[in-house]
């Protein structure tokens, strides 16, 4: 699938000639998509809809109708931020960027693959991550692994059907330079997953030197 296809109108910075493949595949209940999104500056944020299971997750630099999951930078790309909806009533109930396991307390963390994405897994609220070298502290220059929870459907709608999920996001030279690069989730409501090894392709993306733009349109 092209970035064209996702249609929602918004500029965004694309690997391989301007383009940015989605890939998908399905094991089991469990749906993993790769992609190469990064907001084309500093100022603009990258909304993700997760749950299209029909065409997979899209993105946009606005907010659009039925978000899941904003991923911005502030303070001149000194600060990495992930934030969710917050219309729905229990929001903190429904969305969440997942803490170490056995953590409660602060924001979301990078996980390690072989981490079980779960519902007795603590969820943090919107807000900043913290880097540096302390567990759960994410990196730069690295690709990080976050897990997640949302709803579906995510558009104000009354299901309280929970999934889980986790995504790589490679981090550069500071948190504003990022790219996310793979989503996988649960269509399963309710059932957790397991953080295995990224397809190969990932490494690919991430040494990509040159990115071209992209816009998407119908």
């Amino acid at each position: 699938m092209s970035i064209d296809q996702c249609g929602v109108s918004a500029r965004l910075m694309a690997v391989a000639a301007g383009s940015a493949a989605i890939v998908a595949s399905a094991h089991g209940a469990v749906r993993t998509f790769t992609m190469n999104w990064t907001p084309s500056a500093l100022t603009e944020s990258v909304f993700v809809t997760i749950d299209n299971l029909s065409t997979g997750p899209t993105s946009s630099s606005t907010a659009v109708t039925g978000w899941d999951l904003q991923i911005e930078s502030s303070n001149s790309g000194s600060v990495l931020k992930f934030n969710f909806p917050t219309t729905a009533p229990g929001t903190s109930a429904y969305w969440g960027l997942m803490r170490l396991p056995g953590v409660t307390t602060g924001p979301g963390a990078s996980i390690p693959e072989g981490t079980i994405v779960q519902a007795v897994a603590s969820y943090a609220d919107s807000g900043p991550v913290t880097f540096g070298g302390g567990a759960g502290n994410w990196q730069l220059n690295a690709v990080n692994i976050f897990g997640f929870r949302f709803r579906s459907p995510s558009n104000g709608g009354t299901s309280q059907v929970i999934h889980y999920g986790y995504g790589r996001i490679f981090i550069g030279a500071t948190p504003g330079q990022f790219r996310l690069l793979e989503l996988s989730y649960q269509d399963t409501g309710g059932a957790a997953l397991t953080v295995v090894p990224g397809p190969g392709a990932l490494t690919v993306m991430v040494g990509v030197a040159g990115l071209g733009r992209g816009r998407r349109r119908r």
